[in-house]
């Protein structure tokens, strides 16, 4: 299929469908997006729950005063999400799940590359001791300024769990 941009349709070609140049527009809007996200660590998971939600709330703004079932289903077909799943989406509370936190190992691991306080002289991630439990690896980066205590619960519960002998 030729490319729309470079203005070199030819005669007799066959022209992409209406539906392709939309998609293929929208993939260039959301490109510098997509490239922030992943600067920012957002993983696959939850950009695509949030684009499953805007989906959904778009599609329900198309159809004001439908009975919840007929609402349902209209949004499935507009979106092509699955009924249950529009269900889902539509029942959970607002902001719900929208933006899920990273896991606890992607946040240390994060910090540990950003963080100008764990570089080295020349800006590199300082080595990590091989020998070391959990809390000594994790214990500087969720103390960091501004910290919540959140994190420490977090980094107490990994350890815990990784701890525990497999029964």
């Amino acid at each position: 299929m030729p490319d729309p941009s470079s203005g070199a349709l030819t005669v007799g070609a066959e022209q992409p469908s209406r539906d392709a140049l939309v998609l293929e527009a929208g993939g260039e809007l959301l490109r510098p997006l997509v490239g922030l996200m992943l600067a920012h660590g957002v993983k696959y998971g939850p950009l695509t729950e949030l684009l499953k939600h805007l989906m959904v709330d778009v599609a329900r703004e198309n159809v004001p005063g439908a009975s919840q079932a007929r609402a349902v289903s209209r949004i499935s077909v507009a979106t092509g999400i699955h009924r249950k799943e529009v269900k889902r989406l539509l029942e959970a509370p607002a902001g719900e799940g929208r933006l899920a936190k990273r896991s606890l190992a992607a946040e240390v691991f994060t910090r540990w590359l950003t963080d100008p306080r764990y570089s080295d002289a020349a800006g590199r991630p300082r080595e990590l001791p091989r020998q070391a439990t959990l809390e000594e690896l994790f214990f500087d980066l969720t103390e960091g300024e501004g910290a919540q205590a959140a994190d420490a619960e977090r980094v107490a519960h990994a350890a815990q769990i990784v701890e525990e002998p497999a029964g």
